[in-house]
């Protein structure tokens, strides 16, 4: 998980001086450089940044995204990955399918809790397949 130190240092963004880090590492893991953080920031927010284009028939754009998830846990490691087109043309079948399982009662906790406590998660994965693929 790439995470943004406090914002003591940052410029008009807030973002820290030095480079990114991630927090399950030791501090000298460089993760990402400032300048880029900022640059993409930038650009997303631009009002001249224009549209991404649909290139499917589903309306999606050609943007891809990648997630790539490590956790630790003493000696051991696990790695997910997710992957697909266009993150934005997966959101509405992801909260669907989080509301359709909490609504039918297949969730594994109530209150409040992450989305891995409340859903089997290789099973929400699984469902979302036709949307991103995945490698667990």
């Amino acid at each position: 998980m790439v995470v943004l130190g406090g914002h003591r240092g940052g410029d008009e963004l807030g973002l820290p001086a030095g480079p990114v880090r991630r927090d399950d590492q030791a501090a000298g893991d460089r993760v990402g450089d400032r300048r880029a953080v900022v640059e993409a920031a930038r650009d997303i927010s631009s009002p001249d940044t224009p549209a991404p284009t649909a290139v499917d028939e589903r309306g999606r754009s050609a943007q891809t995204f990648l997630v790539d998830v490590v956790l630790r846990s003493g000696g051991e490691e696990r790695r997910a990955m997710a992957s697909g087109q266009d993150i934005y043309a997966v959101t509405a079948p992801l909260a669907v399918e989080a509301v359709d399982r909490v609504l039918t009662g297949r969730t594994r906790t109530a209150g409040v809790a992450s989305a891995g406590a409340i859903f089997d998660a290789p099973d929400f994965l699984r469902a979302l397949s036709p949307h991103i693929s995945t490698e667990l």
